[in-house]
């Protein structure tokens, strides 16, 4: 053991109580506002930290100074809780050079505002920066904690109970999990439930009023979720997941309430246990359960990676195509400068904001649920170059047109959709055009700069009058009255799965604790030999928290598209482009008229998602400043003794011209140990 360090070979070690601030240093980045304190903690004081991201980005860094020893295999154990937006947290080790680092980033953290244990294992740390190069780190030097600017603002943040466990070496194959349970129905025995095979089951016995099955997985093992099979009758509704390390001491990782599938696919992310256990907590509702299993962590590295994994055993179309593994196409959907802006997929799903949930089209007719994977779609602008997207489907005997239209102030601006059906058929038909509300992104995961694409929060959905509210603050608003509605949680179903049904769920309003629920207007249409029908919908894209507004009427809705292609068309007249290529003269026109709903205000930017540029602020001059950003995704493979050149270009943010106006503006990259500079690349193996 090494002169003033603390060796961790064996024993747990109480690395800090946070009991007092003492060894602590805030190192704030310029622009942020940092003080460290005590308050009360899960036992004694716990280290408070108050942040405020003044500019909008920036760090605020706890450094404490302690040398200790790093055994074989082990894991790194703290009690947090926070009142603050999502932003990055770090967990960084460093050497005794101080000039090389190893971290764990968990990027777009969402801050408990109860105590939580946080655990970071050995293979989650990994070399961030530094002369070294990487390897193990065996002897830490110091410790830092990082709130990086995420979604920025300002908060508190709490810190308690730091420790450093040792941990024996995982084995190469885990045993086989073995199955115990309160009670059970003859010749229907718990190992049943954890054989692999889904045409046994494990019943509880009858008058077993609080019934349970745990697995014993033999050694403590991660995993990132649960599936559970369920046997006919036998899904009790209300249950939760519990895991141990003794089987003695539970604690719940996942509550369901009034569950109604035939599989449940949990989202536990990073659990470990040496036990976990399903308890059903409605009193006199047996369990039945022909298969439990866990989930691998990859399967829930993220939300949107949960999500993906259930795509990839779902009936194609029952997800949107981002989710589904495909690369989509998108449209911007805003007026000229709009302050919020929506999506339109390629399929005719509508993103109703920045990160916000969307509303996809699905028809039912003879019986058949249809879904992007089923059409054959088109896409157009209103007047072949005005950026009022459309998408054309096309299925047997029936074309549909999803045209999304922005209209109203930029501060304060809303999209009309419509939704118009034609008949093929000589004869009459009745179609179902279903609005399904998603916790979906029209911006898919493949997206990762500045945000997250994929998955959106749906807290709660609840229809008030003519209208939908989703979030308590956020509306879809009916112009044609819909023929029915209903919503769900996630526990409770999958939207897709009832409108294949042909129906709605039952609910007029949900409230989800998962964030995942669903909703659906459903538009019975009866349309002539030849003829039309018609739904619209109107989706205001800022938050509203007060009661409903009335939604147009049909006419007043018209009358708000016809002003909206008038003004592009106007805005759009000058300067004329004319050239003997009118198809060319026209995708000029268009490029214009995509600038102009793209961009922020005065300000220009290539996308309203991965390119927004609301973060943005001048540099001081003369001061080193940390600046973070993503690369864009390149297939050149890097070999070691490679030089990579990056070049840096100054730019006023408004008009993109370089500054000074000769183009010569001075930057100096800091690469010492007070100011280091880093690149970080995957590493193919």
């Amino acid at each position: 053991m090494r002169t003033g360090s603390i060796a961790a070979r064996n024993a747990v070690l109480r690395l800090d109580g946070f009991e007092s601030v003492d060894g602590w240093k805030a190192m704030p980045a310029d622009g942020v506002e940092m003080k460290l304190s005590t308050d009360a903690g899960t036992h004694g004081r716990a280290l408070r930290v108050d942040f405020r991201f003044v500019k909008g980005g920036g760090y605020a860094v706890l450094h404490r100074d302690l040398a200790f020893d790093l055994p074989p295999n082990y894991r790194f154990r703290w009690m947090l809780r926070g009142e603050c937006r999502p932003n990055n947290l770090e967990f960084k080790l460093l050497d005794s050079t101080g000039a090389n680092v190893w971290w764990c980033n968990r990027r777009d953290f969402e801050f408990p505002r109860a105590w939580r244990t946080v655990i970071t294992r050995k293979r989650q740390i990994e070399f961030a920066w530094g002369p070294a190069g990487g390897g193990e780190l065996r002897h830490a030097a110091a410790i830092e904690f990082a709130i990086t600017a995420g979604s920025g603002g300002a908060g508190t943040v709490w810190l308690d109970e730091l420790e450093l466990e040792p941990l024996p070496p995982a084995p190469a194959t885990p045993p086989a999990p073995r199955a115990l349970a309160s009670s059970a129905a003859p010749r229907q025995i718990a190992a049943a439930a954890a054989d692999g095979d889904t045409a046994t089951a494990w019943r509880s016995a009858p008058g077993d009023r609080r019934p349970w099955i745990a697995l014993d997985l033999g050694v403590e093992r991660e995993f990132g979720g649960l599936t559970i099979d369920w046997a006919g009758g036998g899904h009790p509704g209300d249950y939760v997941v519990e895991v141990s390390d003794d089987g003695r001491a539970w604690r719940t990782l996942r509550t369901v309430r009034d569950g109604r599938r035939a599989r449940d696919a949990l989202y536990l992310p990073e659990s470990d246990a040496r036990w976990v256990r399903v308890r059903g907590t409605r009193p006199g509702r047996g369990l039945a359960i022909r298969e439990i299993a866990l989930r691998p962590l990859e399967a829930s590295a993220t939300r949107a990676a949960f999500f993906e994994s259930l795509a990839k055993a779902a009936p194609r179309g029952s997800f949107p195509r981002g989710m589904s593994g495909q690369q989509p196409y998108w449209a911007v959907v805003s007026v000229d400068g709009g302050r919020h802006k929506g999506l339109m997929s390629e399929d005719g799903a509508i993103e109703t904001g920045r990160g916000a949930f969307s509303v996809e089209p699905f028809l039912r007719m003879d019986g058949q649920l249809l879904t992007w994977s089923e059409m054959s779609a088109r896409q157009t602008l209103a007047e072949d170059d005005l950026p009022v997207p459309s998408v054309t489907w096309t299925a047997p005997g029936v074309e549909a047109t999803i045209t999304a239209c922005a209209f109203g102030p930029r501060d304060s601006s809303a999209i009309l959709a419509s939704y118009a059906l034609r008949n093929l058929w000589a004869q009459p038909r009745r179609v179902t055009l279903y609005l399904a509300i998603r916790p979906f992104q029209v911006n898919p995961p493949t997206q990762f700069l500045n945000l997250p694409g994929g998955v959106a929060p749906i807290r709660s959905i609840a229809r008030e009058g003519s209208a939908v509210r989703v979030n308590r603050s956020r509306w879809v608003e009916c112009v044609t009255p819909p023929s029915g509605f209903g919503a769900e949680t996630y526990d409770q179903g999958d939207i897709v799965d009832d409108l294949r049904l042909g129906r709605v769920p039952g609910a007029q309003r949900v409230d989800d604790d998962f964030e995942a629920a669903s909703g659906a207007l459903a538009y019975d249409l009866d349309l002539p030999a030849g003829g039309e029908g018609r739904a619209q919908i109107v989706i205001p894209l800022e938050d509203r928290p007060g009661p409903a507004g009335r939604a147009p009427s049909p006419v007043e809705a018209e009358q708000q598209e016809r002003a909206a292609l008038a003004g592009w068309r106007d805005r759009l007249a000058t300067p004329a482009i004319s050239l003997p290529d009118t198809e060319v003269a026209r995708a000029l026109t268009a490029q214009v008229g995509w600038m102009l709903a793209n961009r922020a205000g005065a300000a220009l930017q290539p996308g309203p998602r991965a390119y927004a540029r609301t973060d943005a602020s001048p540099f001081p001059r003369g001061r080193a400043e940390q600046v973070t950003f993503d690369l864009l995704p390149t297939s050149v493979l890097f070999h070691a003794g490679d030089r990579i050149r990056i070049a840096i270009a100054a730019a006023d943010p408004d008009s993109f011209l370089l500054l000074p106006a000769d183009g010569k503006a001075s930057y100096r990259i800091g690469h010492s140990v007070a100011a280091p500079s880093y690149v970080e690349l995957p590493v193919v193996r």
